[in-house]
């Protein structure tokens, strides 16, 4: 992971291989309402919040690497609250990365439904 991060920051691909890499959207499902509002009553909690749920999002866009969220499902431990995945591409494969994103999108919607 820190290789990955390593070659994001300097805009370099990833892998030669490979032109996405694929991480999680979010480090825990999403909040459910009395979670986020317990959390929002607290700054300090609020904060930790904000900073966590930026945790996977902030890296690829301030290296300029495009990146895009893909429902992925429900968590069973997190009281089937969804999760997400996150693809980032190559600097300027915005296409190819929206083509993927969207195959993806399809076939895990099949897989859920």
């Amino acid at each position: 992971a820190l290789s990955c991060t390593k070659s994001m920051l300097s805009s370099q691909p990833a892998h030669p291989q490979y032109h996405i890499l694929l991480t999680p959207a979010a480090p825990t499902a999403a909040p459910t309402l009395e979670g986020a509002a317990a959390a929002a009553s607290s700054a300090v909690d609020s904060t930790n919040m904000a900073f966590d749920a930026d945790a996977f999002l902030a890296a690829p866009s301030l290296a300029g690497h495009p990146a895009v969220s893909v429902p992925a499902g429900v968590d069973a431990n997190e009281g089937s609250m969804p999760v997400g995945i996150q693809l980032v591409g190559d600097v300027g494969a915005d296409v190819f990365l929206l083509g993927v994103a969207s195959a993806l999108g399809a076939r895990l919607l099949q897989r859920n439904v």
